[in-house]
Order: structure tokens, then sequence, then C-alpha cells
């Protein structure tokens, strides 16, 4: 049978891997419903150990934001959440997928924080075992599913249903879906 809604989960440089799948010839894109990263640093890796490292990010962001792939890349939400500034590893900021990504598909970047439920800010191991983000992101999927009496099984929503659903989940006034954290310094009258 074929799959037509899986929902792919990468922590760190996992969410590296779960964008740069869609780079492979064998691989069907038209499987993937949504894309959610944890703490992924998007915008470049923190070091560049090898010249391999900075071609595969060179092909991943050719690929999301080339105009002929829009048709496959509209469909598929990709929300990235990025712990906090007490993440050492990866800067946040780079977790923050650019407004060219935007362009081209349904992306949503955030902390972790601006969710309801996610009263503290994680670091970059601890966004995964986080119970509030943990029930949170698991709320969330909860909720992209709706019942089908027709096939008698749950079905996941259509792509613009997801990208409104989540975008109300994910709610916070600091950040645009496409912009860099604003900073303030809470320390001035």
């Amino acid at each position: 049978s074929r799959y037509e809604a899986i929902v792919l989960v990468g922590h760190s440089m996992g969410g590296i891997v779960a964008r740069s799948v869609f780079l492979l010839d064998e691989f069907d894109p038209l499987c993937i419903r949504s894309i959610i990263t944890l703490n992924t640093p998007h915008l470049s890796p923190p070091l560049y150990f090898t010249r391999s490292l900075h071609d595969v990010y060179e092909k991943m962001d050719a690929y999301w934001t080339d105009p002929e792939k829009q048709e496959v890349t509209k469909r598929i939400l990709t929300l990235s959440l990025a712990g906090s500034f007490r993440d050492r590893l990866i800067e946040s900021r780079l977790g923050f997928l650019s407004s060219s990504h935007e362009s081209h598909g349904s992306v949503i970047s955030s902390l972790t924080t601006s969710m309801a439920g996610v009263w503290k800010q994680s670091d970059h191991q601890s966004i995964v075992w986080c119970n509030e983000v943990a029930r949170e992101v698991v709320s969330l999927l909860y909720r992209w599913l709706r019942w089908d009496e027709a096939s008698s099984s749950f079905q996941v929503v259509d792509p613009q249903s997801l990208f409104e659903i989540t975008r109300a989940h994910v709610h916070n006034p600091f950040f645009h879906t496409s912009q860099h954290p604003v900073s303030f310094d809470s320390r001035k009258p």
C-alpha cells in the first residue's frame, strides 16, 4: 500500500536528514505530509567539518527554494522548533528557516516556548525529553487528524488546514513565521 501522510521528526542534524531525504532519486516526496524539526541548524551547521557538509546544505536549500519543486514543497508543512537561548550547541537563530524557504513552502519557525503549554526554555538535548514539549508536539499531531467515516479511519487534514492548525498552536507575538527573534533588553526601563 502507498503511504501519503508520513510525518518526519528530526532532532538536531536529524532535521537536516529529514529535509535532505528529498534529494534522493528513488524517494517519493508525495508520501510526506509534514516535517517537524527540533533544534535543527537549518541556516548552517554550527561548524563545517567537511566540504561535503557544505554541499549538502547548498543542495538542500536549492531543492526547497526551487520554483519547479513548489508543487511538492507547498503541500509539506515544515515546523522548525528551536529550544531557546539556553542551547549552547545550536544557536536558536540557526533553527529559523529564512523567508526564501517560506515563500516556496509551508514553513513555521518558532521557539518551543511559543506553544501554550511550554513554560521552560530547553537546551539542545532536553528538547527531546522535555515533558512540556513532548506533550505539545503530540497534542499538535492529534489536532492534525480527522475521523473519516467512509474509510473508518483517521486521516490527516489537507495541507492548508494543517498549516492553519499549526500556526494557531504555535503562537508567539515576538516571532513571525519567516523572521528571526526580536531581541530586547529587559534590564532597560
